[in-house]
């Protein structure tokens, strides 16, 4: 009896815990992130976002975009400034895209965010439309405090 139990014991403790924890890793929390970008350098990571649709029609409308590496948060993050006048005077307001690089190494966009000198808004739905629409840039379409 005791011959059997020691080998389903070890078993459980093989199928169990060691394969979950080996092949689901990074799902554990176990796993820093960062370590799969490590490798590459910021131009490479730029490079990875330049094919989603968000990103290309981003630059495509924005020429004048800056572009930046956060290795703290695994992101790329695309922006653009721009003057617009309100029915109070000018504001100055900026567009950003940030690109999100997941546990594998993939990008994804997952936010939008048009900021002014007093207010800020950010969201991740819709990215292809605010970026279609212009949405931060039209007066009409971002309404700051003092409008």
């Amino acid at each position: 009896m005791k011959k059997v139990i020691i080998p389903v014991i070890a078993a459980a403790i093989v199928f169990g815990v060691i394969l979950p924890i080996h092949y689901y890793y990074p799902y554990f929390g176990l796993w820093n992130e960062s370590q799969m970008l490590k490798g590459l350098d910021d131009y490479e990571l730029v490079l990875r976002t330049e094919n989603l649709d968000e990103v290309q029609m981003f630059l495509e409308r924005h020429q004048d975009a800056n572009v930046e590496v956060d290795r703290e948060y695994n992101q790329v993050k695309y922006s653009a400034e721009k003057n617009v006048q309100t029915r109070f005077g000018e504001e100055d307001r900026r567009l950003t895209l940030q690109v999100k690089f997941d546990i594998f190494g993939n990008p994804s966009p997952y936010v939008i965010g048009c900021s002014t000198k007093y207010t800020g808004f950010a969201g991740g739905e819709d990215i292809l439309e605010k970026i279609d629409l212009d949405w931060c840039f039209n007066s009409n379409r971002f309404i700051s405090t003092e409008d």
